[in-house]
């Protein structure tokens, strides 16, 4: 040290410079070695090892909320479809009623007539077949709403659409409307959370349930769900419906955190922007087409998973 001017060795600063670029290229739990010296040089490292260690415990503390506000929107979710879910499982129990009535008949009256024992392993065998089908709708909801970390693992596209069917079908036949798939017969293979994509895709079956039950009531309409190879590298999937579609201005702020178009105590304003965030951690992006009165348009676009 010189009056006011302060020297140091080049290959000391070299390595503070080198851990600080490690540092902003997110190694945060990379820290730097403080010399024996313990002068001004240290106290910068110090301060930069503090700084990265707090930042550490931050962004931490982000993905916790994250994964909290994800779990809300899947609850949120499946609050929406709960009445076509009560639905979807009172029919087979109402079919297992029947036959559970019809056989304890048969066996009542066999006195007087003898047990037709074909008619019998009939009815056995179609209780089994609805008893099978409420646990695969319950064990579904059940691993739908459960939290999890994101989990990316190849997997087919077509199958996690039609998976978001389970949820929503019987809610919109209720309403009058369409569900009209048009998958690509072609092995669409992403890598990705399915559950979470899942939860995008019965987002927006939702909100496009909404549109269309606004624009034209109980009269119904339908929703197109199409999916198909773009690229070499990309994925497609559309969801189109013939609701009342949106404003420009509505349009621009659908993504945004809290923003919803909806009644007070009627939506949270959370599921596009929930959608959009999970999409982009999958390394993909969603869009939206619409107009006034026609309808609207989103539209995901994925990676490819080429083994």
């Amino acid at each position: 040290m010189s009056g006011d001017r302060i020297y140091f060795s080049k290959p000391r600063v070299d390595r503070l410079l080198y851990s600080i670029e490690r540092m902003a290229g997110g190694e945060l739990q990379h820290q730097i070695e403080i010399s024996p010296k313990r002068d001004e040089l240290d106290a910068v490292a110090h301060a930069v090892n503090v700084m990265a260690r707090e930042l550490l415990y931050r962004l931490s503390e982000l993905e916790k909320i994250q994964a909290s506000v994800v779990q809300s929107g899947k609850l949120a979710a499946l609050g929406e479809v709960s009445s076509g879910l009560a639905h979807e499982l009172n029919n087979p129990l109402t079919v297992i009623t029947g036959y559970v009535e019809h056989l304890r008949t048969m066996v009542q009256e066999r006195a007087r007539a003898p047990v037709d024992f074909e008619a019998l392993e009939t009815g056995f065998e179609k209780i089994g077949r609805n008893v099978d089908r409420m646990n695969a709708i319950i064990g579904h909801i059940m691993e739908f709403a459960r939290q999890s970390n994101l989990t990316r693992r190849p997997l087919l596209l077509n199958g996690v659409i039609e998976k978001s069917f389970i949820l929503i079908g019987e809610q919109l036949r209720l309403k009058n409307i369409q569900l009209k798939p048009q998958l690509s017969d072609a092995t669409l293979m992403a890598l990705g959370d399915g559950l979470r994509l899942e939860q995008v895709i019965l987002n927006l079956l939702t909100n496009a349930r909404d549109a269309i039950f606004e624009a034209h009531g109980d009269k119904g309409g339908k929703i197109d769900v199409r999916s198909r190879i773009l690229s070499d590298t990309q994925l497609e999937i559309e969801i189109e419906d013939n609701g009342n579609g949106m404003t420009p201005e509505v349009r621009e702020r659908i993504f945004n955190p809290f923003f919803t178009t909806k009644d007070v105590g009627q939506g949270t304003g959370l599921g596009l922007s929930i959608s959009l965030g999970i999409i982009q951690d999958h390394g993909g992006s969603i869009g939206c087409e619409t107009e006034r009165g026609k309808g609207s348009r989103f539209t995901i676009l994925l990676p490819r998973f080429l083994s």
